[in-house]
């Protein structure tokens, strides 16, 4: 269903003349294999994609993997494998597997850093300290495609539109109203497009939407209809997207200006991404307060402290 779905929407897209985010180099200093194969990404091939999509989706596991296993495991031949680390401007396959390698011991020195703290509830197979162990692994691998400037990118557009439009469907939806809370805080015309107003309500409240505006949009396998028709909706109507989602293969991407991959979270519990989704927002945000200023989010932020008045506590310094 997911496959179909997905080529549905990339028909779609070519039907519409949507074209690929374009990939330009990045400024950011030499990054860690999981950034520079997100910022080739929109270029390689489709068997290459496949082989990206192994090693982003499971990277401890790719680490492991001798050339022939990650060949299967990506449904592409021994030689487009070997290949596919040229396409990412390393001198070859042994060098992909010394940075996997690089990063998985990254990764268990950070983790028995922390279980220095939670020794005792980890041998116990605590589930909470696990899962914060977790997210603590899966923050480190969130990427725009196309490389870090695209998040410079993004906060701009989230600066300088006319109106903002924060969308999201099922568990996104909680995550739509949360970047739609705080960046009303930084500047004015912040809509969130949930799932309350449904798809019907959705589509009515784009009707004056255009080039002007900007979408920030959410979404996380399993994908709603809702969140892609409201996609192909944004397009139509000329505004830029920028896309918080679980992958480079996610049936979001080709809608967006910018991307943003979150590593899902995998467990019983279907949460999207977890803390990711919420670190990739404040990141935006973060960037989005720069861009418009100290002195202009202070205005902005004492008035709406004024407003609110007795209805809010305000902490003490």
């Amino acid at each position: 269903m997911y496959t179909s779905m997905h080529d549905n929407y990339r028909r779609m897209l070519e039907t519409n003349g949507a074209t690929s985010m374009d990939v330009t180099a990045s400024d950011h200093p030499p990054a860690p294999i999981f950034d520079l194969i997100t910022e080739r990404y929109l270029g390689l091939s489709a068997g290459h994609r496949r082989v990206a999509d192994v090693i982003l989706s499971s990277p401890h596991e790719a680490a492991l993997m001798t050339l022939k296993d990650l060949a299967e495991a990506a449904a592409v031949s021994e030689a487009t494998a070997n290949r596919f680390a040229g396409r990412l401007g390393l001198p070859g396959h042994p060098e992909l597997k010394r940075l996997l390698h690089e990063d998985l011991r990254d990764t268990l020195r950070s983790i028995e850093n922390f279980g220095d703290v939670i020794a005792e509830a980890r041998t116990s197979g605590d589930p909470w300290h696990l899962s914060l162990e977790d997210d603590a692994a899966r923050l480190r691998r969130i990427a725009p495609l196309g490389g870090w400037g695209e998040f410079a990118r993004a906060s701009s557009r989230l600066a300088g539109a006319r109106r903002v439009y924060l969308v999201g469907f099922g568990s996104s939806a909680f995550l739509a109203q949360y970047a739609q809370f705080c960046l009303s805080a930084l500047r004015p015309d912040c809509h969130a497009l949930v799932d309350g107003a449904g798809l019907e309500g959705a589509k009515r409240r784009l009707l004056d939407a255009g080039p002007e505006d900007a979408a920030l949009q959410i979404a996380f396998a399993r994908y709603s209809e809702a969140t892609l028709t409201t996609a192909v909706v944004l397009k139509e109507q000329g505004v830029p997207v920028i896309g918080i989602t679980d992958g480079p293969d996610s049936p979001l991407v080709p809608f967006c200006e910018v991307g943003i991959v979150v590593p899902r979270k995998p467990g019983f519990v279907l949460s999207g991404a977890g803390a990711g989704a919420v670190a990739a927002i404040d990141a935006l945000l973060r960037g989005t307060a720069d861009i418009l200023g100290e002195q202009a989010v202070m205005r902005r932020s004492a008035r709406l402290t004024s407003l609110l008045g007795d209805a809010v506590i305000t902490p003490r310094p």
